[in-house]
């Protein structure tokens, strides 16, 4: 396949991938593979997304033992480096717009700004912060939005609390429970383990004595002397109750990052991707062909990962397979140009690939 050409001014890409998590790394490593010339940008400093802080990721296949998150997003970046893909951090990318060739151009916060045939969005999801009393003043005190670091010795012998209750929060409770004297409290408002997390992960909880989990349980305040967290405040079937912590993680979903998409694709009202067969009537107004796979109602613009409307269970391998069906569309679509340009077509009106 023919690749975009160079320019002296503005860098000019086949795809450019927004996002370093599972889905835009896999997305951009089989992009690669396929000889087309990719850059994959995130406004992170370091890549891997949510999975890359991940204590340890229990259902990745070909890990049976489990695997660290920053173990994996080494091993993607090595894979993806095999294939030549450009990876930039801290690119935040602010803007979107489509030129009147049907090229795009990926505007950043820092002024860059690069070009490309074709966009794949996998900038994942942010984590939703606690709604209790004092949270904010205790953020980085001890309360912290996200999974906990991988070293075992930061933890032993202390009294963490997870807030939480789907895969992201169990996997943080049970790492925890595997530091030596380590005790954990789950706070999860849920009735029941099962309505939010896989059925693997609730098995092992029956088999770690140090996690308390305390159902239909909120956190209503955080506790400490000001500079430090000491415990929180939480409303659970007993009324409320003093729960002296050293630690607390906060893993109560997540919201996506999605502002530079604003007018740009549709999107549902919680701000996530539709794409394809998800799209509303009239969000399609492309004549020629019907949206690919993945494709959102923008021509040319894919979406992958958390990011896309209807990914409810938030899994590393359901989100790097996304990442490869996006990549395939990608492929599909730039064929199709290519032909088209052959063709003396449009860019921006391809042909649909046979």
């Amino acid at each position: 396949m023919e690749l975009v050409k160079r320019d002296a001014s503005v860098m000019h890409y086949g795809a450019i991938v927004i996002g370093g998590g599972p889905a835009g790394l896999n997305g951009a490593m089989n992009l690669g593979s396929e000889r087309i010339r990719t850059l994959l940008v995130t406004a992170e400093q370091e890549f891997g997304g949510q999975a890359g802080t991940s204590s340890m990721i229990q259902n990745c296949l070909g890990f049976p033992d489990g695997i660290v998150g920053t173990d994996l997003t080494s091993r993607l970046i090595q894979h993806c480096s095999k294939f030549d893909i450009e990876l930039r951090p801290l690119f935040r990318a602010i803007r979107i717009t489509r030129d009147g060739d049907g090229m795009f151009t990926v505007a950043a916060e820092n002024r860059q700004h690069v070009r490309c045939q074709s966009i794949m969005i996998a900038q994942g999801v942010q984590y939703r912060a606690l709604d209790a009393k004092n949270a904010p003043q205790y953020t980085g005190r001890g309360l912290s939005h996200g999974s906990p670091l991988v070293n075992a010795s930061l933890w032993q012998g202390k009294r963490v609390g997870v807030v939480g209750g789907a895969n992201s929060a169990a996997q943080a409770a049970l790492f925890l429970s595997g530091c030596n004297g380590c005790h954990v409290t789950m706070f999860v408002r849920g009735r029941s383990l099962r309505e939010g997390m896989s059925a693997h992960l609730v098995e092992h909880f029956d088999k770690a004595p140090n996690v308390d989990v305390l159902l239909e349980t909120q956190v209503s305040e955080v506790c400490g002397d000001g500079n430090k967290l000491s415990g929180v405040l939480a409303d659970g079937p007993g009324g409320r109750k003093l729960y002296p912590l050293d630690h607390l993680f906060v893993l109560i979903g997540a919201t996506p990052y999605t502002e530079s998409l604003e007018g740009v694709v549709t999107m549902d009202r919680n701000g996530f991707v539709l794409t394809d067969r998800d799209l509303p009537s009239g969000a399609w107004t492309h004549k020629d062909r019907r949206p690919y796979i993945c494709e959102t109602s923008m021509p040319g613009i894919f979406a992958a990962g958390d990011v896309r409307a209807g990914n409810t269970r938030k899994r590393v391998v359901t989100s790097a397979a996304d990442g490869a069906q996006a990549a395939a569309s990608v492929v599909q679509y730039l064929s199709a140009l290519e032909l088209a340009r052959a063709q003396g077509g449009s860019l921006a009106r391809p042909k649909a690939a046979s």
